[in-house]
């Protein structure tokens, strides 16, 4: 590999990294936004809001909506981290790309299973396997030869 590619490829895994860590982040932040936001969101998508009584004042779903939202903000954090200096963290790396295709695979098993709405689950494979297939071209192989 020529050493204009490495370095293309090497940028073009930092940009992806930290474009993942943003919506990781953002999904932190959505999910701290007060009950009446998280429901008239979920009606403008065109999801939750059709179904009667699914974003009540369910204690369960809130707890669950806020508890995911921690993680999704240790994985943002970390994934900046690991877009600071991808080739150290490369096995790290390694685990985020296998993750979001286990994530696009989960997400079009489980929304039908659940009856959501295709809009919601459709957005979550779709930018699973765009990020997925993006760190995995710009994943430098050379890397690999050298552990």
């Amino acid at each position: 590999m020529s050493e204009e590619s490495r370095i293309t490829s090497f940028r073009g895994l930092r940009v992806v990294l930290t474009a993942v860590a943003i919506l990781c982040l953002l999904q932190f932040v959505i999910a701290l936004l007060p009950e009446a936001v998280v429901g008239r969101l979920a009606t403008l998508f065109g999801g939750l809001g059709r179904r009667e009584g699914l974003i009540p004042d369910a204690p369960l779903f809130w707890y669950s909506l806020r508890e995911g939202a921690v993680m999704y903000l240790g994985v943002g954090l970390a994934l900046l981290v690991m877009s600071r200096d991808p080739v150290r963290y490369r096995t790290l790396v390694k685990v985020a790309i296998v993750a979001l295709g286990t994530m696009a695979v989960a997400s079009a098993t489980y929304g039908p299973l659940n009856a959501m709405p295709v809009l919601w689950y459709g957005a979550d494979i779709l930018v699973s396997l765009v990020f997925f297939v993006l760190l995995c071209v710009f994943y430098p192989r050379y890397l690999e030869r050298r552990l």
